[in-house]
């Protein structure tokens, strides 16, 4: 079974940036800390394709895999990131009509930049250039009904 999916979308952040300094700062030093709070608040739009695989080895076990391109369109003082390429990975295993296991995992080239976009902001802009990754693994209980 194979599948392939564009979509777009429009994330509305609404994020603040505040401190606590001025408590354990003295007077005197005071004006020179940055003015807070600072309102990170903005819109951002992105564009997502991808294709995926599913093939079925045996009536138990299965593999998927999944790439999706993401292209975030942001303002010019915060495009230094704008996309991110992610590859999803799994195996299935059916033991039996209502138990199954998963193993997983997803590579993500850009961090997280796109997935959560409250953490991308102009102060954090330059440190999505890392790869990131996760590994899952999940017991699958079915009541009122069967996995096959």
């Amino acid at each position: 079974l194979a599948t392939f999916f564009a979509e777009f979308g429009i994330s509305a952040i609404d994020t603040v940036i505040d401190s606590t300094f001025p408590l354990y700062i003295p007077d005197q030093y005071q004006d020179r800390l940055p003015d807070f709070p600072k309102d990170l608040s903005r819109d951002e739009k992105y564009f997502k394709t991808g294709a995926g695989i599913i093939c079925m080895f045996t009536d138990k076990f299965y593999m998927g895999l999944n790439y999706n391109y993401l292209k975030i369109l942001r303002d010019d003082n915060l495009s230094c990131i704008d996309d991110n390429h992610i590859v999803n990975a799994d195996m299935w295993y059916l033991i039996n009509k209502h138990v199954g296991l998963n193993l997983g995992g997803t590579f993500f080239q850009s961090q997280l930049n796109g997935i959560v976009p409250s953490l991308y902001n102009k102060y954090t802009k330059t440190t999505f250039d890392h790869n990131y990754g996760t590994v899952h693994f999940a017991v699958t209980f079915l009541f009122g009904g069967d996995l096959d």
